[in-house]
């Protein structure tokens, strides 16, 4: 990429509300003080007057609302580096079979690495404990136990890291648990019904958390993100200029995050290659685009691959910036053969009044993974590296995992662990 013109547009996005969203706020607040009538608004006095008309031109309503205006950069074409590529090595493989006690069911959710320390296999599977593993993959303990009492949890929907605890975001008591390694039991615990149902969090460098979770109350519908004091109340909703509660197209909301080396958040989109960076108040500071072919934007509804039908969409799995102010994105592509992933019978219907289908036998056979690489300093595309691997994630930094095996709710998998280099070939 010799000019950064063909590659890079800067285009302004305003996250201000919309004029008719504005005026729908004024209303808003306009009717629980009686102004409105069923055929017309009386007249108001100078107070009343200047109120509405503020609301309707500079947005007042929650404060999540209003953010600054920010130039979004796109990226287009070829990297930078045309000859750098990322590398993937085997670090180890995680899971016992044949009904070892180290073995993992259902489909995982969060893979961690403690640095220099063992891993840590969280499952979708209800009831299925936190696995412990060491840089070898060998299986060491299942941490804590199953129910409601100190040190129980009953699903871990989200795990993170900090020193020597363990975060554990638990749907099922609603609570955040904070974890001991080296006593292997709990320290402290939280209630945070509303951030444990979240399809990802982050915790910033202010102490707070960030869930991206669907809130259907007044306030906070529409919005995929909400910030969390540390004792669990809910402070702000924001991530939307015009909040919008579509069901049937849930992965339009859906979110990857990661927390930035400055104490602020990333942000990645799944069906749409688009990043964005927020500051510890969750004020919008930059938007990252990327335009490809290789990644048209979905339209968020959930779409089951069949062998006979579209292929898989693109998704991102993962978004995380490196200490040399790098951001690295993963995203997952249709693999070449993606047909060659089904099952050879039909399945029986998942729920009355569905179509039978076709089961995939392996997640790799369907999807390929691209690794992509921002210097955010020149705001330029270093690398773009595509592998024959279905990455699903970030496990810690330079560290990927994807799984193997059969998966499902009565399944059993196995994890990779795979370190990701930068080389110039």
């Amino acid at each position: 990429m010799a000019e950064a013109d063909p590659f890079r547009a800067a285009i302004t996005v305003s996250t201000r509300p919309k004029p008719l969203f504005a005026a729908k706020t004024a209303l808003h607040f306009a009717a629980p003080l009686r102004w409105l009538r069923l055929k017309a608004i009386p007249p108001m006095g100078p107070v009343h007057r200047l109120l509405v008309w503020t609301i309707v031109f500079v947005g007042i309503h929650p404060r999540e609302h209003i953010q600054a205006q920010v130039t979004a950069v796109i990226l287009r074409g070829q990297p930078s580096c045309s000859t750098c590529r990322v590398s993937l090595s085997l670090q180890a493989t995680l899971g016992d079979t044949n009904g070892g006690p180290g073995e993992i069911h259902g489909n995982v959710r969060t893979v961690m690495t403690r640095p220099n320390g063992p891993s840590l296999v969280s499952s979708f599977a209800w009831g299925e404990l936190l696995a412990q593993y060491d840089r070898h993959g060998v299986f060491e303990r299942k941490i804590g136990r199953l129910g409601a009492g100190p040190g129980e949890y009953r699903a871990a929907w989200q795990v993170g890291i900090e020193g020597d605890s363990l975060l554990i975001m638990d749907p099922g008591t609603g609570r955040l648990t904070f974890h001991s390694f080296r006593t292997n039991r709990e320290v402290g615990s939280t209630p945070m019904a509303l951030l444990t149902r979240a399809n990802s969090v982050a915790r910033l460098g202010n102490g707070t958390f960030v869930g991206n979770v669907v809130i259907e109350t007044p306030g906070e519908a529409g919005y995929p993100l909400h910030q969390f004091s540390g004792d669990g109340k809910k402070t702000t909703s924001f991530g939307s200029s015009l909040p919008s509660l579509r069901p049937d197209l849930k992965l339009a909301t859906m979110r990857i995050l990661s927390s930035s080396p400055s104490g602020g958040l990333w942000v990645a989109h799944i069906v749409a290659y688009e990043i964005e960076l927020y500051d510890n108040k969750a004020t919008l500071k930059q938007v990252l685009r990327r335009d490809v072919d290789w990644f048209p934007p979905g339209t968020g509804r959930i779409v089951t691959p069949q062998p006979d039908g579209e292929p898989p969409q693109p998704k991102v799995v993962g978004v995380q910036e490196d200490a040399q102010g790098r951001l690295w994105i993963l995203s997952v592509v249709a693999d070449p053969k993606w047909r060659d992933a089904f099952s050879r019978e039909r399945l029986p219907p998942r729920r009355q009044g569905s179509p039978a289908y076709y089961g995939v036998e392996s997640v790799n056979a369907l999807y390929d993974s691209m690794i992509e690489i921002i210097d955010l300093r020149t705001k330029r595309l270093i690398s773009s590296t595509r592998v024959d691997e279905a990455v699903a994630g970030f496990a810690g930094p330079a560290l990927a995992w994807s799984s193997i095996g059969e998966g499902g709710q009565s399944g059993i998998v196995r994890i990779r662990l795979w370190a990701l280099e930068l080389r110039d070939n």
